[in-house]
């Protein structure tokens, strides 16, 4: 399979089984909240703890590696999924994000945190059990599933689902933290995946990351819909595909592209069928991406109907953050496909905007402007 070889038809059938977005896997069964304040109200008015993990990058999107590891053997978990759903309120939380809020959701965060005794900085990335009136139980960095288990089943033991009020502020006002796109925008789930070239794994660990899927959303301008309806592919969308979304995120955050280090990007789109190809490299040549592009795309009236596209290509190099990497050029799969309403995932942004929409959107959005 080389790098910018078409795509053929079965390779695309194959790689959206591989590649689909929401399967069966236990921490996707969880019920979580995003936004801290409501997670914590919710757990106080239904007398339940409250579990909080937090990591660098969002625990249900682009993730480290320490969440892709989490995702894999921590709460997904059937065992722990379970009394995540059922005895707790479980939230997930980006402390990238939450520690630069400056309302009542990032007051909250930084105030439970340090409760913890850790720090808003990477520090602040662990396991949390509160009580709905923001009492610490427990913190572990652990990523042991065994230790999170019993964490967990002893907590509650603990408190005996009767929660103490000792110590809690209350919020003052009510926060709205929700991590919307902004109006008008199309969602698309993105999942990559190494499709082969590692070694044989030295530990558990490294096993998990070797066969990990990475997780996104890409975010599609109206303008830019408007564009598909006539058939055209917009060069904005295709270089935010590009520079944000054809990176390897299996093994944790992985750098994004500059607009100098897209060599070539075209896609043509005809008869509903998108054909493309696409090549990346940094000026030495150490990291790099050539691959095919090919997927289905149904736009009209302002509304994307159907959009599942897949590239499929070969990459070399790492970042400082998604070491790992097989040696050589080593092939990688990505797929975009429409979302599907999945509150909260959904509304997890993509990796490359969570404090940047209007630099990863191209436009002007609230206070960035």
């Amino acid at each position: 399979m080389m790098g910018r070889d078409p795509v053929t038809d079965a390779e695309f059938e194959s790689l959206r089984v591989e590649l689909a977005p929401h399967g069966a896997d236990s921490w996707l069964q969880v019920p979580w909240h995003i936004s801290l304040t409501h997670a914590l109200r919710v757990a106080a008015r239904e007398n339940k703890l409250l579990a909080m993990v937090v990591r660098s990058g969002h625990p249900l999107g682009c993730t480290c590696n320490n969440g892709l590891v989490d995702r894999a053997s921590v709460v997904g978990n059937p065992e722990i999924a379970a009394l995540l759903a059922t005895k707790y309120v479980p939230v997930a939380i980006d402390q990238h994000i939450h520690r630069r809020l400056q309302d009542a959701e990032g007051r909250l965060f930084a105030e439970l945190v340090k409760r913890a005794g850790q720090f808003l900085d990477g520090k602040a990335q662990g396991f949390y059990v509160f009580t709905g009136t923001g009492e610490l139980l427990a913190f572990r960095h652990t990523l042991d599933p065994f230790v999170v288990r019993q964490i967990l089943i002893s907590a509650l033991e603990r408190t005996d689902s009767n929660p103490s009020a000792s110590g809690w502020i209350e919020p003052v006002e009510e926060a709205d933290f929700t991590l919307k796109p902004p109006a008008g925008v199309v969602v698309l789930d993105v999942v990559s995946r190494v499709l082969g070239g590692y070694g044989e794994p030295s530990s558990h660990r490294e096993r998990i990351l070797q066969s990990s899927h990475g997780r996104d959303h890409c975010w599609i301008r109206q303008d830019e819909v408007a564009s598909l309806s006539e058939g055209i592919v917009p060069e904005s969308l295709l270089s935010r595909i590009a520079r944000f979304h054809l990176v390897d995120n299996t093994r944790g955050e992985p750098p994004m592209w500059r607009a100098d280090q897209i060599h070539s990007a075209e896609a043509v789109l005809r008869d509903g069928q998108l054909v493309g190809s696409v090549r990346l490299e940094t000026a030495r040549g150490r990291r790099g991406y050539s691959a095919s592009l090919l997927g289905l795309v149904d736009a009209a009236g302002g509304m994307v109907t159907q959009f599942d596209v897949v590239a499929r290509g070969l990459a070399w190099g790492r970042g400082y953050h998604n070491g790992g990497a097989p040696r050589g050029d080593y092939p990688l799969a990505v797929r975009f496909t429409l979302a599907q309403g999945a509150w909260p995932f959904d509304a997890v942004p993509p990796g490359a905007a969570r404090t940047r929409a209007g630099e990863y959107l191209g436009i002007p959005i609230g206070s960035e402007s």
